[in-house]
Protein backbone atom coordinates (compact mmCIF):
# COMPACT_ATOMS: atom_id res chain seq x y z
CA UNK A 1 0.00 0.00 0.00
CA UNK A 2 1.45 3.60 -1.02
CA UNK A 3 -0.02 6.75 0.13
CA UNK A 4 0.55 10.04 -2.10
CA UNK A 5 -0.16 13.41 -0.28
CA UNK A 6 -0.37 16.95 -1.67
CA UNK A 7 -0.58 19.63 1.04
CA UNK A 8 -0.74 23.30 -0.01
CA UNK A 9 0.04 25.90 2.67
CA UNK A 10 -0.05 29.54 2.78
CA UNK A 11 1.31 31.79 5.37
CA UNK A 12 -1.32 31.85 8.01
CA UNK A 13 -1.40 28.24 8.07
CA UNK A 14 -1.73 26.77 11.88
CA UNK A 15 1.48 25.21 13.00
CA UNK A 16 0.11 22.24 13.72
CA UNK A 17 -0.58 21.51 10.39
CA UNK A 18 2.84 22.60 9.52
CA UNK A 19 3.90 19.55 12.04
CA UNK A 20 1.85 17.08 10.10
CA UNK A 21 3.61 17.96 6.41
CA UNK A 22 6.96 17.77 8.11
CA UNK A 23 6.05 14.45 9.39
CA UNK A 24 5.48 13.17 5.94
CA UNK A 25 9.02 14.27 4.72
CA UNK A 26 9.82 10.63 4.86
CA UNK A 27 6.67 8.24 5.18
CA UNK A 28 8.38 5.10 6.41
CA UNK A 29 6.95 6.01 9.97
CA UNK A 30 3.87 6.51 8.40
CA UNK A 31 3.81 3.28 6.76
CA UNK A 32 4.84 1.64 9.86
CA UNK A 33 2.15 2.42 11.40
CA UNK A 34 -0.21 1.53 9.03
CA UNK A 35 1.67 -1.73 8.79
CA UNK A 36 1.23 -2.47 12.60
CA UNK A 37 -1.83 -2.23 12.33
CA UNK A 38 -2.23 -4.85 9.23
CA UNK A 39 -0.02 -7.07 10.91
CA UNK A 40 -2.81 -7.37 14.08
CA UNK A 41 -5.29 -7.83 11.86
CA UNK A 42 -3.81 -10.84 9.93
CA UNK A 43 -2.52 -12.13 13.46
CA UNK A 44 -6.16 -12.05 14.91
CA UNK A 45 -7.55 -13.71 11.74
CA UNK A 46 -5.06 -16.49 11.55
CA UNK A 47 -5.79 -17.38 15.78
CA UNK A 48 -9.51 -17.23 14.13
CA UNK A 49 -8.31 -20.07 11.39
CA UNK A 50 -6.56 -21.89 13.95
CA UNK A 51 -9.76 -22.34 15.80
CA UNK A 52 -12.06 -22.94 12.90
CA UNK A 53 -10.16 -24.72 10.06
CA UNK A 54 -10.24 -28.12 10.79
CA UNK A 55 -12.92 -30.36 9.04
CA UNK A 56 -10.24 -33.10 7.72
CA UNK A 57 -9.29 -33.68 11.33
CA UNK A 58 -12.48 -33.49 12.56
CA UNK A 59 -14.15 -36.08 9.77
CA UNK A 60 -11.08 -38.67 10.81
CA UNK A 61 -11.90 -37.66 14.04
CA UNK A 62 -8.74 -36.78 14.70
CA UNK A 63 -6.62 -34.33 16.75
CA UNK A 64 -6.22 -30.66 14.53
CA UNK A 65 -2.34 -30.05 13.49
CA UNK A 66 -2.15 -26.47 14.27
CA UNK A 67 -1.40 -25.73 10.69
CA UNK A 68 -2.70 -22.02 10.28
CA UNK A 69 -1.74 -21.18 13.77
CA UNK A 70 2.25 -21.29 12.81
CA UNK A 71 0.97 -18.73 10.52
CA UNK A 72 0.54 -16.55 13.57
CA UNK A 73 3.87 -16.87 14.34
CA UNK A 74 4.70 -16.46 11.23
CA UNK A 75 4.18 -12.79 9.77
CA UNK A 76 6.44 -9.72 9.96
CA UNK A 77 5.72 -6.04 9.06
CA UNK A 78 7.81 -3.08 7.70
CA UNK A 79 7.32 0.70 6.81
CA UNK A 80 9.63 2.18 4.07
CA UNK A 81 9.17 4.89 2.00
CA UNK A 82 6.75 3.96 -0.35
CA UNK A 83 4.76 0.88 1.51
CA UNK A 84 3.34 -0.81 4.33
CA UNK A 85 4.62 -3.98 3.76
CA UNK A 86 3.61 -6.96 6.11
CA UNK A 87 4.95 -10.36 5.02
CA UNK A 88 3.79 -13.88 5.78
CA UNK A 89 5.70 -17.24 5.66
CA UNK A 90 3.92 -20.24 5.66
CA UNK A 91 3.34 -22.85 3.13
CA UNK A 92 -0.28 -22.12 2.67
CA UNK A 93 -1.16 -18.36 1.73
CA UNK A 94 -0.09 -18.56 -2.19
CA UNK A 95 -4.12 -20.35 -1.92
CA UNK A 96 -4.93 -17.05 -1.28
CA UNK A 97 -4.06 -15.55 -5.01
CA UNK A 98 -4.45 -18.85 -7.17
CA UNK A 99 -4.96 -22.65 -6.68
CA UNK A 100 -2.00 -24.32 -5.60
CA UNK A 101 -0.98 -27.62 -6.80
CA UNK A 102 1.73 -30.00 -4.46
CA UNK A 103 3.58 -32.97 -5.64
CA UNK A 104 5.75 -35.47 -3.95
CA UNK A 105 9.56 -34.60 -3.36
CA UNK A 106 12.14 -35.63 -4.98
CA UNK A 107 12.49 -39.27 -4.97
CA UNK A 108 9.12 -39.73 -4.22
CA UNK A 109 6.23 -40.73 -6.87
CA UNK A 110 3.40 -40.68 -4.70
CA UNK A 111 1.72 -38.01 -1.69
CA UNK A 112 0.39 -39.83 1.44
CA UNK A 113 -3.35 -38.82 2.18
CA UNK A 114 -4.74 -39.81 5.55
CA UNK A 115 -7.54 -42.42 5.93
CA UNK A 116 -7.52 -42.78 9.34
CA UNK A 117 -7.13 -40.39 13.32
CA UNK A 118 -4.21 -42.48 13.36
CA UNK A 119 -2.66 -41.55 10.26
CA UNK A 120 -3.51 -37.92 10.79
CA UNK A 121 -0.24 -35.74 11.28
CA UNK A 122 1.84 -38.71 11.54
CA UNK A 123 4.77 -39.61 8.72
CA UNK A 124 3.76 -42.58 7.00
CA UNK A 125 7.38 -44.54 7.27
CA UNK A 126 7.10 -44.06 10.81
CA UNK A 127 4.00 -46.22 10.93
CA UNK A 128 5.57 -49.82 11.30
CA UNK A 129 4.32 -52.04 8.76
CA UNK A 130 2.59 -50.42 5.81
CA UNK A 131 2.24 -52.08 2.70
CA UNK A 132 0.82 -50.56 -0.66
CA UNK A 133 -2.43 -52.23 -1.59
CA UNK A 134 -3.27 -51.87 -5.17
CA UNK A 135 -6.62 -51.31 -5.94
CA UNK A 136 -8.93 -54.19 -9.13
CA UNK A 137 -10.50 -51.07 -10.01
CA UNK A 138 -9.25 -48.41 -12.60
CA UNK A 139 -8.63 -45.05 -11.58
CA UNK A 140 -9.16 -46.01 -7.88
CA UNK A 141 -5.90 -44.67 -5.83
CA UNK A 142 -3.10 -47.28 -4.13
CA UNK A 143 -3.34 -47.18 -0.24
CA UNK A 144 -0.94 -47.97 2.35
CA UNK A 145 -1.93 -51.20 4.83
CA UNK A 146 -2.05 -52.91 7.84
CA UNK A 147 -2.49 -56.15 8.55
CA UNK A 148 -3.35 -57.45 12.04
CA UNK A 149 -2.00 -61.02 12.10
CA UNK A 150 -4.32 -62.26 14.99
CA UNK A 151 -7.86 -60.94 13.41
CA UNK A 152 -6.62 -60.94 9.59
CA UNK A 153 -8.28 -57.63 9.44
CA UNK A 154 -6.48 -54.91 7.07
CA UNK A 155 -6.97 -51.32 7.63
CA UNK A 156 -6.29 -48.66 5.10
CA UNK A 157 -4.16 -45.85 6.83
CA UNK A 158 -2.79 -43.50 3.42
CA UNK A 159 -4.20 -43.07 0.09
CA UNK A 160 -1.02 -42.47 -2.18
CA UNK A 161 -2.27 -39.59 -5.20
CA UNK A 162 0.47 -38.25 -7.70
CA UNK A 163 -0.56 -35.00 -6.75
CA UNK A 164 -3.60 -32.95 -4.75
CA UNK A 165 -4.64 -29.30 -6.03
CA UNK A 166 -6.02 -26.94 -3.37
CA UNK A 167 -8.58 -24.54 -4.43
CA UNK A 168 -7.76 -20.70 -4.27
CA UNK A 169 -8.88 -19.51 -0.85
CA UNK A 170 -9.74 -15.61 -0.51
CA UNK A 171 -11.03 -16.28 2.92
CA UNK A 172 -7.48 -16.78 4.02
CA UNK A 173 -7.10 -13.20 4.47
CA UNK A 174 -9.13 -10.95 5.92
CA UNK A 175 -11.28 -8.77 3.57
CA UNK A 176 -9.83 -5.71 1.60
CA UNK A 177 -12.84 -3.47 3.87
CA UNK A 178 -10.68 -4.42 7.12
CA UNK A 179 -7.27 -3.81 5.53
CA UNK A 180 -8.78 -0.86 4.14
CA UNK A 181 -10.13 0.68 8.18
CA UNK A 182 -6.76 -0.91 9.51
CA UNK A 183 -5.09 1.51 7.09
CA UNK A 184 -7.51 4.58 7.62
CA UNK A 185 -7.10 3.96 11.70
CA UNK A 186 -3.64 3.79 11.12
CA UNK A 187 -2.89 7.20 9.68
CA UNK A 188 -5.28 8.79 12.21
CA UNK A 189 -3.04 7.36 14.71
CA UNK A 190 0.18 8.60 12.95
CA UNK A 191 -1.28 12.36 12.48
CA UNK A 192 -2.48 12.40 16.10
CA UNK A 193 0.94 11.82 17.08
CA UNK A 194 2.45 14.19 14.72
CA UNK A 195 -0.02 16.96 16.40
CA UNK A 196 0.42 16.08 19.39
CA UNK A 197 4.23 16.22 19.40
CA UNK A 198 3.85 19.43 17.96
CA UNK A 199 1.33 20.97 20.86
CA UNK A 200 3.68 19.69 23.80
CA UNK A 201 6.88 21.49 22.13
Amino acid sequence: MSLNFAITIDDAVSPRISAFEDGLENRSDLHARIAEREDNLVRDWFAMLSQTRHKTAFDLGATPSGFWESAYYNTSYEGTEDAAVVSINHPGIGRVDHDVTITPGAGHKFLTIPLIAAAYNQRAYLVPGLFVLWPHEPGKSPVLASHDAKTGEVTAWYALVESVTLHQDRSLLPPDQAFQQEALTGIRDYVDQLLSVKEAT
